[in-house]
């Protein structure tokens, strides 16, 4: 069970520290921007890692989130995490999930030692590569944002905000199967001297931790960095209704993206 600081400002306020690093101006933008998009209270967390296990920092609502994270202090030393989409009191359970809102969809360099400086001029050509093989076609749409973690590469696509049923769950989780699917096809076509790979069960757990634009991730000693405008949020239906088989795919199988009926 992950634990609470009983007062998440002892450790992660200024006040308490000689030397305060704040996150970026490009961090808390994307943090305003994620935030502001529920119709309903809820709640997105904010963790760190410590000696290999998750502690949560603190449950904010939106504007109280944002008001916390432009406060606190963010140590080199500690690796910070956000749920990738909101919850009803701040646990990260599936029955907690108050709105679909975030696919966050994530490709890791699993090398041992990876230099970050080396391996992102090849995150950006798989990017353009990913850019002519899908998004330009919008087999897969363009993400809302990039985050460069050290290690790889999170796609994050924003939606407007949808509750959590069993029908738009169930659009959600297979428009987000589909994608990844599409992705890991077109990454076996890229020729890289990196070990890329989708990290499926990571992209496919709704209520995952992800690393925290702004903050150091500690095993590459580099700072996580967010990138690109976003777009206008997707349309769940829209997604769901223009999906599109994988070469050689029967249509027949794919009839479940108007057909199905998840009710």
């Amino acid at each position: 069970m992950e634990k609470e600081y009983s007062s998440p400002y002892i450790q992660h306020m200024p006040e308490t520290q000689a030397n305060h690093r704040r996150l970026s101006t490009e961090a808390i933008s994307f943090l305003q921007d994620i935030c502001s998009n529920g119709r309903h209270p809820q709640n997105y967390s904010l963790h760190i890692r410590k000696d290999g296990k998750f502690k949560k920092i603190t449950s904010l609502r939106g504007d109280a989130l944002i008001e916390f994270a432009q406060q606190m202090h963010v140590s080199e030393k500690l690796d910070y995490y956000i749920a990738k989409n909101p919850s009803k009191n701040g646990k990260r359970t599936l029955d907690s999930m108050c709105s679909l809102e975030n696919i966050v969809i994530d490709i890791d360099c699993h090398q041992r030692k990876v230099i970050t400086e080396e391996l992102r001029p090849t995150l950006d050509e798989l990017l353009w590569h990913l850019q002519g093989e899908l998004f330009a076609d919008n087999i897969v749409p363009e993400p809302s944002y990039v985050v460069y973690t050290g290690r790889g590469v999170q796609m994050w696509w924003t939606f407007e905000s949808n509750n959590v049923t069993k029908c738009y769950l169930g659009k959600f989780d297979k428009v987000k199967e589909a994608w990844i699917n599409h992705i890991k096809a077109t990454l076996a076509t890229f020729q890289s001297d990196f070990p890329l790979t989708v990290d499926q069960g990571a992209s496919m757990n709704n209520m995952g931790l992800v690393r925290l634009p702004g903050s150091v991730n500690t095993r590459t000693g580099s700072v996580v960095e967010v990138a690109g405008d976003r777009v206008d949020r997707y349309d769940l239906h829209r997604e769901y209704d223009n999906l599109t088989p994988l070469p050689g795919e029967k249509m027949a199988q794919r009839h479940y993206a108007k057909n199905e009926n998840f009710d």
